[in-house]
C-alpha cells in the first residue's frame, strides 16, 4: 500500500469517528429531559447576541412555524400521572429488531467473516476488498458497517447512563392531538415549541461581520450559538414529524381511541421515511406523551406497536371468533397453534412458527386448544 493510499484510509476513518461522535452528540441532546431542553431555549433566547441576531434590523435568525401547529389549553398539563419501568441498559432484542433486514446478509457470510472484517477489522484493507472476501455487493457491504456503528453508537451512550438503577418515571406530555373539522392538529403544551424553527441567514450574518456590526467577542459566540440553533431545531423537527406521520398512521385510533384499531408501524420504518436514524427516534420519544382527543394522555411509543403486538392482537381475535363459532356449533373444537398460525398466513400474510403463536398465546394468558376444549 502506498502512503497516498494509507493517508486517504486514514482520512477517511478520521472522517467516520467524527461523524458517529456528531451522532452521538445528537443522541445525547435527544435523550435531554423535556424541563431540561426548555431551559435551554429559554437560556438561548434570553441571550443578548441571540436577541440581537433576531431585530428586524439584523434579520439573521428568523422563526419558521410548523404547519398545523398551535398552544395546547390549559397549558398547565404537562406530565401524565403513568408510570413506567425505566429500562436504562441496551435492549438488544429491540435493537435487532429494527435491523431485521440486516440479519440475513450477516447469516449469509457467516460469524467468522463478519467478526474478522467488520468486528475486529484488518487495517488498510479497502471496501472492495471485503466486498470481495465476503461475496458480497459493495453496498451490502456499506449495509453492515453502518450496523456495526449503530450498534456501537448505542452501547456507547447507553454506558453512558449514570443510573442504571431500575426506576419508575414519569413520562412528560409534550403535545395535544385536536380535532378541527376534518384534520388533526398538533397543539404543543410549550411557547418555545410552538414558534417553530430558527432560519438562519448565514449571507446575511458575513454581511454584517463584515461591516462591523459585531464585536470581535460576539463574532467568537456566533459559530456556538449557531450549533446549539441547529441542536435544537433538530429535535424540534423530528418530534414534528414523528407525530405528524403517526397522525397519518394512526388515524383510525385518533378517530376512536380503541386501541384495537393501532396499526403495525415501527420506528425503522418512520427512520427511512424522514431520514432520521431509528435510535434518534428512539431517543426522540423516550418518557415523552401526547394527549389524544378523547382526553387521555398516553405514552407515544405505544403508537409504535411491534410485530409481537399486532401478531398477539390477530391471535386475541381468532380466539375470540373461535369462542363465538363454537358457540353457534359451527367448530368443534378449538383451534390448535398450527391453525391459528395457518390463519395467520392465510388472511394476514403473517409467517410465524408454530412456537411463535403459543409464546403470544401465553403471554395473552389463552389456555392450550386441548385446555379450551375441555376446560368445561
Amino acid at each position: 500500500m502506498s502512503v497516498l493510499e494509507a493517508k486517504q484510509i486514514l482520512t477517511q476513518r478520521v472522517e467516520q469517528i467524527a461523524k458517529l461522535m456528531g451522532k452521538m452528540k445528537l443522541a445525547e441532546f435527544m435523550s435531554l429531559p423535556e424541563s431540561e431542553f426548555q431551559k435551554l431555549i429559554q437560556e438561548v433566547e434570553n441571550d443578548p447576541l441571540f436577541k440581537k441576531l433576531t431585530v428586524p434590523e439584523a434579520g439573521v435568525v428568523k422563526y419558521k412555524k410548523f404547519s398545523r401547529t398551535g398552544l395546547a389549553h390549559p397549558r398547565s398539563i404537562s406530565l401524565d400521572p403513568t408510570l413506567t419501568p425505566s429500562r436504562n441498559y441496551l435492549d438488544i432484542e429491540f435493537f435487532l429488531g429494527q435491523e431485521e433486514e440486516i440479519i440475513p446478509i450477516i447469516r449469509e457470510i457467516g460469524v467468522g467473516k463478519f467478526k474478522k472484517y467488520f468486528l475486529d477489522g484488518i487495517p488498510g484493507i479497502t471496501l472492495e476488498e471485503v466486498a470481495r472476501k465476503c461475496n458480497l455487493t459493495k453496498e451490502k457491504i456499506k449495509r453492515i458497517n453502518n450496523f456495526v456503528d449503530k450498534f456501537y453508537l448505542e452501547a456507547k451512550l447507553t454506558e453512558s447512563s449514570p443510573d442504571k438503577r431500575t426506576q419508575r418515571i414519569y413520562y412528560s406530555t409534550i403535545a395535544s392531538i385536536e380535532k378541527r373539522k376534518n384534520e388533526f392538529i398538533i397543539n404543543y403544551l410549550s411557547r418555545e415549541i410552538v414558534k417553530g424553527c430558527y432560519l438562519i441567514n448565514f449571507d446575511r450574518f458575513e454581511e454584517l461581520k463584515k461591516r462591523k456590526v459585531f464585536t470581535s467577542s460576539e463574532v467568537k459566540k456566533i459559530n456556538p450559538l449557531f450549533n446549539k440553533l441547529k441542536l435544537i431545531n433538530s429535535r424540534k423537527t423530528t418530534i414534528y414529524q414523528i407525530i405528524k406521520n403517526l397522525i397519518k398512521v394512526q388515524y383510525d385510533f385518533l378517530l376512536s381511541g380503541n386501541f384495537d384499531h393501532l396499526k403495525f408501524f415501527t420506528q425503522a420504518s418512520l427512520s427511512k421515511k424522514i431520514g432520521v436514524n431509528p435510535s434518534l427516534i428512539s431517543r426522540a420519544i423516550r418518557r415523552k406523551a401526547i394527549r389524544i382527543p378523547q382526553g387521555r394522555q398516553i405514552p407515544i411509543k405505544i403508537l409504535f406497536p411491534s410485530r409481537r403486538e399486532i401478531r398477539k392482537k390477530l391471535i386475541k381475535e381468532i380466539i375470540e371468533q373461535e369462542k363465538s363459532e363454537i358457540e353457534k356449533g359451527a367448530l368443534s373444537k378449538s383451534y390448535s397453534d398450527e391453525e391459528i398460525r395457518g390463519q395467520l398466513r392465510r388472511k394476514n400474510g403473517i409467517f410465524i412458527s408454530r412456537r411463535s403463536v403459543s409464546e403470544c398465546r401465553k403471554d395473552l394468558k389463552i389456555p392450550s386448544s386441548f385446555e379450551r376444549t375441555y376446560q368445561e
